[in-house]
């Protein structure tokens, strides 16, 4: 016996699934919704990451002006020093970086104005902490923090004048008095911007100027470094000309 339905049921039966086409158009519905949607999430997550470098960059402010308070002079050590880059009980670990490569290793004379088990993990950039328990750990080649202290800070201002001959007396620590423009030098800014993707406009960085404000400015927009024969690789903000009486922007 076959078995029969109302007319009505049978519309029912017929109409409880999609078509093919439904599902097609559902799917494709979708996939344009995911689109919108996830750029707009990733752009959130890099802009919220952006106002903790920021705030990591104020914090720093603060930590520069204990130093300062401390010691009378931006850090600074002399060519050929050892640093030591655990913190005491940690290990013994050192390193002789060259002269100028103290603008990522800044973090090394400051064990004793901001202890780095407290204070090492706002010196790097969101996404360039590796280890959590132990943020100083990174690898090889990477640098020690995310932040450059900008070279005119530790070492004299003819450094970045026309005409100036290499000799001894330019290493020397440079004190704060010095800064003839402080809302317009930058002391430090994000050289690794490890919250951006690759693919991202890496020009704008974030900064922090001398008077203690933060902003994020275009690298392309800096004063134009110097040539100086005795310092290749000069780059924008990093070398300001006539350096801590120079400004940036």
């Amino acid at each position: 016996m076959v078995a029969s339905f109302p007319e009505h049921e049978q519309r029912a039966i017929t109409r409880s699934g999609f078509s093919l086409v439904e599902l097609l158009v559902t799917i494709g519905v979708i996939g344009v919704l995911i689109g919108v949607i996830l750029p707009a999430l990733f752009g959130a997550r890099n802009r919220a990451e952006a106002v903790v470098t920021l705030s990591n960059l104020r914090q720093l402010s603060m930590t520069m002006d204990a130093y300062t308070e401390r010691y009378r002079a931006y850090p600074w050590a002399p060519p050929g020093s050892w640093f030591q880059i655990e913190p005491p009980g940690e290990g013994g670990a050192r390193v002789q970086p060259g002269y100028w490569d103290l603008d990522v290793y800044w973090a090394a004379l400051m064990h004793d104005v901001a202890p780095w088990k407290e204070h090492f993990a706002t010196w790097l950039g969101p996404g360039a902490i590796e280890d959590e328990e132990h943020p100083w750990r990174r690898g090889p080649g990477i640098g020690l923090v995310s932040y450059a202290l900008c070279h005119p800070f530790f070492a004299r201002p003819e450094v970045w004048e026309p005409g100036t001959v290499e000799s001894d007396d330019l290493w020397r620590p440079v004190r704060p008095f010095e800064v003839s423009f402080p809302s317009l030098k930058v002391m430090m800014w994000d050289r690794e911007a490890s919250h951006l993707p690759p693919d991202a406009d890496r020009d704008r960085r974030a900064m922090l100027f001398v008077d203690a404000h933060v902003a994020e400015r275009r690298l392309s927009r800096a004063a134009p470094p110097p040539v100086i024969p005795f310092k290749p690789n000069t780059r924008p903000v990093q070398d300001t000309p006539e350096g801590i009486r120079g400004r940036d922007y």
